[in-house]
């Protein structure tokens, strides 16, 4: 997970959706999404009512920007109630990794280098990373 990512604010407590968010008209190989507008911590007290993915979200940022990793600043890329997990379904469907409870309350919109190293664990299914977000380099997007 190292490359060219870009950063966009969408402040909400739901579902987003493509319509939400405001983006550049390229590729955008990864994406992170800010959605915590009073900058707290994930380590606070937890909220069950938090921003997440839409199935159109994820199929329009595969398709149309041909993002191949999402993260969020939220718990999950589904709703906390949800027991079909339709988003963790989606990204797997159209080849899309994700992150969740990502800090990025000090970040501002725009381009960035990410590097996020996950763990290497046997059998599992998923990884904590250190995510590091570094100044934009002029990638070749």
């Amino acid at each position: 997970y190292i490359g060219a990512c870009y950063v966009a604010t969408c402040l909400t407590n739901s579902s987003m959706t493509p319509d939400m968010l405001k983006l550049p008209d390229c590729e955008i190989p990864r994406l992170l999404l800010k959605t915590r507008q009073d900058g707290c911590s994930l380590s606070e007290d937890f909220q069950e009512e938090f921003a997440y993915l839409s199935v159109e979200l994820i199929e329009h940022l595969a398709k149309n920007h041909r993002t191949r990793l999402i993260g969020l600043d939220t718990p999950s890329v589904d709703d906390f109630h949800s027991k079909t997990m339709p988003c963790h379904l989606s990204l797997y469907q159209n080849n899309v990794r994700n992150l969740a409870g990502l800090e990025l309350g000090q970040v501002s919109d725009g381009w960035y280098t990410l590097i996020a190293l996950p763990l290497k664990i046997e059998k599992a299914d998923a990884s904590p990373v250190r995510a590091v977000l570094l100044p934009s380099t002029n990638w070749s997007r």
